[in-house]
């Protein structure tokens, strides 16, 4: 074929067409995850090496080989919107291909499912590549895709199942756990641990150019891969940029230099950041849920500008270059197993005791929820029906008192002779754990006639400090103490709640059919008397029937 005449038909692009009857937000993270579809289609894993301009903006440029064939190209940076679009495209400079575009376009359907719009345009860098966009290039892509497209399923497995069965897989030697230091800005893992206590406290990421510190519950996420004598996972990637790959990024789009553009997107109220992917300043928001801030760009800094139309962002690029601008949920860390949230899992606990820190080292964390209880009259308990058959007792009582606890996705910290302290992630499930308790309690009195199981239950939250004590991952400070008294200040089949319980909306939410009784005391170790919140056995039992 004569150059003229391949350079004539050298782009070529075909639109698959999906029905599906589930609407686009539970289409797109299987639609939009590019890394799936790239390894499905035979696309070679990758390495990326950045390249940074004296301006800061960075490049992504990479190699490969598909049989003899080999690749070069640059990575452009997917531009997308959430549950919409979003548009891939990488430029070759070696190879018989000079670009390769996809584009997902995903709609909602009139009966109440979705319609996806899914384009591949390819360009030919020479007779060999036009050669093949003529031939199997398209067919074989669209089969590819279109399987996959229909293979999206729905688990409906609750989280902790599906973290329980990884872990046990873990144990029987299918899977390993990796602990990766996440880059706080683009969410990249930076350093990868084997275990927990090679996490270091600081890291830095090139593509951003910051410098960070470890945070347990933002940035320090679990993660499993196939033990490599089951399969080896080669080093690398086969997309770098792409909506799954970064989930909480909502918007990313690469505006020309000057260009102002108005984007449709409904988002959630809630915290977000505004920020560009290149190299720059950032700025968080509270979203309202009325009208968003515009995010504005220029002099390499990024500002909130003024709000635009409900369902609608506004994006400006005041530079003299292109930028790509995010907007981002800063909620991220609520969809991602971290540090703090597998280590306060009874499962993780049980099946890796030996996962703590260095040491020496100790650990910020944010927020943590505590439960804490004992047995009331224990001593003239111990007493009464001697030792042998009290520790019986106490060890059955264990029993249930860690099914609440693992039921509400929290874990044992310790047993202190017959007391529990337990963690929690969330103050809600605290509260919950706390009732299931008092239940379970009661439950066992009826069932074995042990009239001694009575239980005094202390739930507080706040910040402490994540320690490695006798081998085990521990927690200290104030909170850990304020837990510990309000326990004790606990009748038997009682709860006591400090105020910062009863302020979180989901425990509120709980709380909202009996709300607990206020009452002031003194503490011990505090200096002034505190507020807290009581749930007497009425109580307690009516929460329980809700």
């Amino acid at each position: 074929m004569g150059e003229e005449r391949w350079r004539m038909s050298r782009t070529r692009s075909r639109t698959f067409i999906w029905h599906f009857d589930q609407p686009p937000a539970r289409m797109w993270p299987a639609l939009a995850d590019t890394a799936r579809f790239n390894e499905a289609a035979g696309l070679p894993r990758h390495a990326i090496e950045e390249v940074q301009a004296a301006d800061g903006t960075v490049r992504f440029f990479a190699e490969a080989r598909v049989g003899p064939v080999r690749l070069a190209w640059e990575e452009i940076p997917v531009e997308w919107v959430d549950r919409r679009r979003f548009r891939h495209i990488r430029l070759f400079s070696k190879g018989p291909l000079r670009s390769l575009t996809a584009t997902l376009r995903l709609a909602p359907a009139a009966n109440g499912g979705s319609t996806g719009h899914y384009t591949v345009e390819a360009e030919a860098a020479n007779p060999l590549g036009s050669l093949i966009l003529r031939t199997g290039f398209f067919p074989v892509a669209g089969r590819l895709f279109t399987r996959l497209a229909m293979q999206a399923r729905d688990w409906a497995l609750a989280p902790r199942a599906a973290v329980e069965l990884c872990l046990q897989a873990v144990k029987s030697g299918l899977l390993e756990l990796r602990w990766d230091l996440l880059c706080p800005r683009c969410r990249g893992a930076k350093i990868v641990a084997t275990s927990l206590d090679q996490v270091p406290s600081e890291a830095h990421c090139g593509a951003c150019n910051i410098g960070y510190d470890r945070d347990f519950a933002r940035n320090v996420e679990l993660s499993f891969q196939p033990n490599p004598a089951i399969r080896r996972i080669l080093e690398g990637e086969f997309c770098l940029f792409g909506p799954m790959t970064t989930p909480h990024i909502k918007l990313q789009a690469t505006l020309a230099a000057d260009e102002t553009r108005q984007i449709d997107l409904d988002l959630p109220a809630g915290p977000y950041r505004l920020r560009t992917l290149q190299v720059g300043g950032a700025e968080d928001v509270e979203f309202d849920g009325d009208g968003f801030p515009a995010l504005e760009a220029e002099a390499g800094e990024v500002r909130a500008g003024p709000s635009a139309p409900a369902g609608s962002i506004d994006l400006v690029n005041r530079e003299d270059r292109p930028r790509t601008l995010i907007i981002e949920s800063r909620d991220w860390a609520a969809d991602a197993l971290t540090a703090h949230r597998a280590t306060a899992l009874q499962c993780f606990r049980d099946l890796f005791p030996q996962e703590g820190l260095r040491p020496g080292d100790a650990v910020d964390i944010t927020r943590v929820a505590l439960v804490f209880t004992d047995l009331e009259g224990s001593t003239a308990f111990f007493e009464r029906v001697g030792d042998v058959e009290a520790y019986r007792l106490v060890r059955e009582h264990f029993g249930f008192l860690a099914e609440a606890v693992r039921e509400a996705d929290g874990a044992i910290v310790k047993t202190i002779g017959d007391a529990v302290m337990a963690v929690f992630v969330d103050p809600a499930d605290a509260l919950r754990a706390a009732l299931s308790m008092q239940a379970k309690a009661a439950d066992y009195r009826a069932e074995t006639g042990a009239a001694d199981i009575i239980l005094k239950v202390g739930v507080h939250t706040g910040a402490c400090v994540a320690v490695s004590l006798n081998d085990r991952l521990d927690y200290f400070g104030g909170t850990v103490n304020m837990a510990a008294r309000l326990q004790g200040e606990s009748a038997g089949g009682e709860i006591v709640l400090s105020a910062d319980i009863v302020a979180d909306p989901g425990a509120a939410t709980v709380l909202n059919s009996v709300p607990p009784q206020a009452e002031q005391r003194p503490l011990r170790g505090f200096a002034d008397p505190i507020t807290l919140f009581r749930l007497d056995e009425t109580a307690v039992a009516r929460l329980n029937e809700a």
